[in-house]
């Protein structure tokens, strides 16, 4: 099993050298901080490495917005005091990591390491009323005649027409629905079975990947073909994983996030900064990932640009999430410099 965790492909140069440059400015903090990333314990029992990590820092930068949004804009918004109150209660939370252990008890470390993932729902649901905070209508009409300059039609409601096979429907269905599980299964075979560093470098950049989709529903709302045009008629629902895409979306979509596809930005970022660590694995997340690309439209769930936007926005935070890591650990890095060196002595 080692033999074949230990396993590398290789990697574009970009990727590569992010890897390199965490490797080193990770290796320096941890000699500063007081804690081994190697291991699951304190270097020593003193420190215990407590600080930020750097997706404590880009979440905080989130909240910050957020907060800022909530409590300065004009414009009215349901459920405002509570949705503020969750928001700054959030950004002290976090902000008060800094006090916190970052290894020793194995309960906290989990709480450390994973908590980022749980705030994923919870800020792409807040995202409807975030958006509300900006513009008080969707850009779907100026979506949907775009799509039809490019393509001549309508793909989220031509495209199952073009290829109704029940086979094709139940891949690329199950491909979407799969989404969340691959997600959380490439997260925890990287928390099992490799270094803290590398780990943690998949958590900021998936994160950072997330974050800046939620920006984007706020600041540009579309609610997608789902809702705009509502769902494909029962040809496409005669098909299980149809039926069970087509329930989870009406269970727990957010309105007005569609643009980018955060399914299709996050599952690429994952297959990007992990493949390097998941071997033959790579193949599985990567066929998924075209899945999802090909089924958000064919399910009628995204607008074809949806689907383009996300892929783009994978692909360069896939590559940008290494060194932005990189550039927060240095700071955190310079930080901790400054409390560990002793003053000079007076003359």
């Amino acid at each position: 099993m080692s033999a074949h965790i230990g396993k590398t492909r290789s990697q574009g140069p970009a990727i590569s050298e992010a890897w390199c440059e965490h490797d080193v400015a990770e290796r320096r903090l941890s000699n500063r901080s007081g804690y081994s990333p190697e291991s699951r314990t304190p270097s020593h029992a003193g420190a215990q490495g407590r600080g930020y990590f750097p997706v404590d820092l880009v979440i905080m930068v989130y909240l910050i917005l957020a907060s800022a949004l909530l409590i300065f804009s004009p414009l009215p918004v349901s459920d405002r005091t509570p949705l503020t109150g969750v928001y700054l209660l959030l950004l002290v939370a976090v902000s008060c990591l800094r006090f916190v252990p970052r290894e020793g008890y194995p309960w906290l470390r989990w709480t450390r390491d994973w908590y980022p993932m749980f705030l994923i729902p919870l800020f792409y649901n807040y995202a409807q009323h975030l958006n509300r905070l900006v513009t008080t209508g969707y850009l779907d009409s100026r979506v949907v005649a775009l799509e039809q300059a490019i393509f001549g039609l309508q793909p989220s409601e031509e495209l199952w027409r073009m290829v109704p096979a029940v086979a094709v429907s139940e891949l690329l269905h199950f491909s979407y629905v799969a989404y969340a599980p691959t997600i959380l299964g490439v997260t925890l075979f990287l928390y099992l079975a490799r270094s803290r560093r590398e780990f943690r470098l998949y958590i900021t950049s998936v994160m950072t990947t997330f974050i800046f989709c939620s920006c984007v529903f706020i600041l540009l709302p579309v609610k997608g073909p789902f809702q705009f045009f509502g769902p494909l008629g029962p040809e496409v629902k005669h098909a299980f994983f149809a039926r069970v895409a087509h329930w989870m979306l009406r269970g727990g979509s957010s309105v007005g996030t569609a643009f980018p596809s955060s399914h299709v930005a996050a599952i690429v970022c994952v297959w990007l900064v992990s493949r390097r660590s998941l071997g033959w694995l790579a193949w599985i997340v990567l066929a998924i990932a075209i899945g999802i690309f090909v089924g958000a439209v064919y399910g009628g769930f995204h607008y074809a640009v949806d689907t383009i936007a996300g892929l783009a926005v994978g692909l360069v935070m896939g590559l940008l999430g290494p060194k932005i890591h990189t550039a927060i650990t240095r700071l955190l890095d310079g930080s901790r410099r400054t409390n560990f060196v002793s003053p000079p002595a007076s003359p």
